[in-house]
């Protein structure tokens, strides 16, 4: 088992390498932006931050062709990813909603008059003691956006 790709799929950029275990060299970098949010590339006052999962999905898969040029036989493929990022799905790990990243912040928007999603979060949790968990709910977090 001596050739892996490592796959990195960050907030800015999809990175991919080959690498040679045996000899301890990356044998082979390549590297594309992120897809960025459709909602806002349009509004820059957009608190949502979505992106079609498809489009992760087809800038992986050709850094993983790019890099299978280099080296046809690989022992394993590993990722890691950004934080606090979410793709829901159904029983059959179908999407049902897009890839909603740590960028989003519709914690902000208002759900009710003169108040926020954050702030009906925050009285719901007022008597939940989260002391031990050092834990504060912000934006950002899918605990958070899950609400």
């Amino acid at each position: 088992m001596n050739n892996f790709i490592g796959i990195d799929i960050g907030a800015s950029f999809i990175k991919g390498a080959l690498f040679d275990l045996k000899d301890f060299k990356v044998k082979k970098i390549v590297k594309y932006p992120s897809p960025t949010s459709e909602i806002k590339g349009k509004n820059l006052n957009a608190v949502r931050f979505e992106v079609n999962c498809d489009l992760y999905e087809k800038r992986v898969r050709k850094i993983i062709d790019e890099i299978l040029k280099i080296k046809r036989k690989i022992d394993g493929i590993v990722f890691c990813t950004q934080m606090h990022g979410m793709v829901l799905v159904d029983d059959d790990l179908r999407q049902i909603t897009p890839f909603i990243g740590w960028q989003d912040d519709r914690l902000h928007e208002i759900a009710k008059i003169n108040k926020t999603w954050l702030d009906l979060l925050n009285q719901k949790l007022k008597k939940v003691n989260l002391s031990n968990t050092r834990i504060k709910y912000r934006s950002g977090l899918m605990g958070s956006t899950l609400f």
